[in-house]
């Protein structure tokens, strides 16, 4: 179940979502996981927008990045 607070982790590499889930458990945060820009679009659409942060790799090769995955989406994502 997707509550708000959650944090989306977007990478291409599965050690690095791994890894950034374990840090985020830590901090008692929950969090979902895509490797790739699309799977993270439909878990988007799936679940509706409650997420508070996303963490995206900035390479991701199915769409060409960071910036077209936020270009693709109608939601607005704060870049930091």
């Amino acid at each position: 179940m997707v509550v708000r607070g959650d944090v989306l982790v977007v990478h291409d590499e599965p050690d690095i979502c791994w890894v950034l889930e374990k840090v985020l458990q830590g901090e008692r945060c929950r969090s979902m996981t895509a490797t790739t820009a699309r799977q993270a679009l439909e878990v988007v659409v799936k679940f509706g927008p409650p997420f508070r942060m996303a963490l995206i790799g900035g390479k991701l090769p199915d769409i060409g990045g960071l910036a077209s995955l936020v270009r693709g989406s109608t939601l607005r994502w704060p870049l930091c």
